[in-house]
């Protein structure tokens, strides 16, 4: 197997994006999705980061994330970090599954899946490929049952931290940002729109979100540019169209979010 290799099935029935990772060195930085995400880890060790709070994925956990979850991992050890998930956009059946799922299991992440992990890798499977979506649907939501009935306690963050109250106007300052990706903010735009000092707006938002204003913008610009990617618009558009200077800048902050190039985005005719 290469030293790296990365995948990404599209099921357009089933609202769903299918990740396959086999990584060695590389971290993702800070971002977030507006899918909901599950995964599974079948080899190695990454130190997660979700909303600032840190958490170890081994092999045969699974992490459950919910859309708008800033997160970022880096490895944790030398062995391979291979890795299988789903991204189930919202309206999905995958991701109404997920929400229930994750509401019956608390907040935390990462859950030992046990031999559980084994059905949703045949689901992973089927993603993109010739069975119907009945049937995809009927294996997902027997897998994610009985996932649901077979998982034991959440891995809690170490070291522990208290929950994090948001300042008035960090979530109109974050929905602000998410709705409109493509302009472009000066961080007194941007504590302006929070009323809050710079400074004061820097540590605010990173100790709320996991990631800083900058940094969940360009999440949100790559969000943007993945949609109009899926919707047919060539790369090079949808970079300018998205916020990026260029489609080398987009084709850079997608690696580093997604793992994939643009190209893998692209709506297939």
């Amino acid at each position: 197997m290469p030293a790296e290799t990365t995948v990404l099935a599209h099921d357009a029935d089933m609202g769903a994006d299918a990740f396959s990772f086999s990584l060695t060195g590389r971290a993702f930085a800070p971002h977030f999705h507006p899918a909901w995400v599950l995964g599974c880890v079948l080899s190695g060790r990454r130190t997660l980061m979700v909303q600032g709070r840190t958490y170890l994925a081994s092999a045969g956990d699974v992490v459950i994330l919910r859309p708008g979850e800033v997160h970022a991992c880096a490895p944790a050890g030398s062995p391979p970090f291979v890795w299988r998930g789903f991204h189930f956009r919202p309206g999905s059946t995958g991701a109404e599954q997920l929400h229930i799922l994750a509401e019956t299991q608390g907040a935390a992440p990462v859950f030992p899946a046990g031999q559980l992990l084994d059905e949703l890798l045949e689901v992973h499977a089927l993603m993109g490929g010739s069975a119907s979506t009945a049937q995809k649907e009927a294996r997902l939501a027997m897998a994610l049952r009985r996932l649901g009935a077979g998982l034991t306690a959440p891995k809690r963050p170490s070291p522990p931290q208290p929950p994090q109250r948001a300042e008035p106007g960090l979530e109109a300052l974050r929905r602000h940002l998410e709705s409109h990706a493509p302009e472009r903010f000066s961080l007194e735009d941007m504590a302006g729109m929070a009323r809050m000092g710079k400074f004061r707006l820097l540590r605010a938002f990173a100790r709320l979100t996991g990631a800083t204003p900058y940094r969940y913008l360009e999440s949100a610009r790559v969000n943007h540019a993945q949609e109009l990617l899926e919707r047919g618009l060539p790369a090079a558009e949808a970079a300018l169209a998205a916020g990026f200077s260029d489609q080398s800048h987009l084709a850079r902050a997608f690696r580093a979010r997604l793992g994939v190039t643009p190209g893998a985005c692209r709506r297939r005719p």
